[in-house]
């Protein structure tokens, strides 16, 4: 398998610096908020994962792990942070079996070359298990993602929500100094359509559609880079390649609702979407994703795709 080289990680690595500086602009205001509420009687903690790891606050051993040099890893939920979570108590931290598999996600990116940018935004990992909650991230708590570990997550699950969740906090800063790629930011799907039932705000749907073609480039590349993971890998692209498929279809429906810079990130990631499922054909055409929940299923997907396991060994 040969790795396409498609347009939108080449665009995000073009981007840090543009990143970085409204990054610098965001953070100075967040420091100015924070010495004003932390006189204020009753004020309480903000969620500011970049000032809880800065100067004010060092790192400490005992309450973080540091990954890759860079990535802090709370082995307890943060209280600050807590509230992203629900209230429920059944949610904590997954960091002792976690950390591990962060390590090794961290690695794949490095391999292919996603790290570049998923460090320009990610400075905490919180892994966690319980509650309702998928992984996630909240502009709120600006620098930090959320991984949630199951039973059945492996490394490719946190390798992929480590790319998916930065890859929401790369656009969203990206989004400030970028031309608007939608005509009215208020509208909502429905407003393209005939039916009913695509009530999704425009941006969030572009939000959801960019992560899907970062994520099928990152397995794709992945696949390429390392052979060995070659059977593990396509079962999550082909999944996410359905979600993808169906997304770009009714963007492509909508895209009356796109500026001109709009439609040229739609065509770009059209062009990742043709480019891999054409790579891909003869082994997508024979993926049983039957039965798949919401968050992909490694081990329901083996039962049902015994074949991929000879065909790569």
């Amino acid at each position: 398998m040969t790795a396409v080289i498609t347009g939108l990680p080449s665009y995000f690595a073009r981007s840090i610096p543009v990143v970085a500086a409204e990054q610098e602009r965001l953070y100075g205001a967040l420091r100015k908020q924070h010495r004003r509420l932390r006189g204020t009687k009753g004020a309480g903690r903000r969620p500011d994962p970049f000032l809880f790891l800065g100067s004010d606050r060092p790192v400490a051993r005992r309450e973080h792990r540091v990954v890759a040099s860079q990535f802090a890893v709370p082995l307890l939920v943060p209280p600050e942070l807590r509230p992203f979570l629900g209230r429920s108590k059944a949610v904590r931290s997954a960091a002792s079996d976690g950390i591990a598999r962060l390590d090794a996600a961290l690695g794949m990116a490095k391999d292919i070359g996603a790290l570049r940018w998923i460090r320009q935004v990610v400075r905490l990992v919180v892994l966690f298990r319980g509650g309702k909650r998928n992984s996630f991230y909240n502009p709120s708590a600006h620098g930090a993602v959320f991984i949630r570990l199951d039973r059945h997550c492996d490394d490719l699950h946190v390798f992929e929500e480590l790319v998916h969740q930065s890859c929401h906090a790369f656009f969203s800063i990206l989004l400030c100094r970028e031309p608007p790629l939608v005509r009215d930011q208020h509208s909502t799907l429905s407003a393209a359509f005939d039916v009913d039932g695509h009530d999704r705000n425009v941006l969030v749907a572009l939000h959801g559609l960019v992560t899907e073609a970062v994520i099928s480039d990152a397995l794709f590349r992945l696949a390429a880079s390392r052979p060995n993971l070659q059977s593990a890998v396509i079962g999550r692209l082909a999944f996410c390649l359905a979600k993808f498929g169906a997304d770009l279809n009714a963007a492509l429906r909508a895209k009356r609702l796109l500026t001109n810079r709009g439609m040229r990130w739609l065509c770009t990631m059209a062009c990742t979407y043709d480019q891999i499922v054409k790579a891909l054909a003869p082994e997508l055409l024979r993926v049983d994703l039957t039965g798949q929940p919401y968050v992909f299923d490694p081990e329901l997907f083996r039962r049902r795709n015994a074949w991929l396991a000879t065909s790569h060994s």
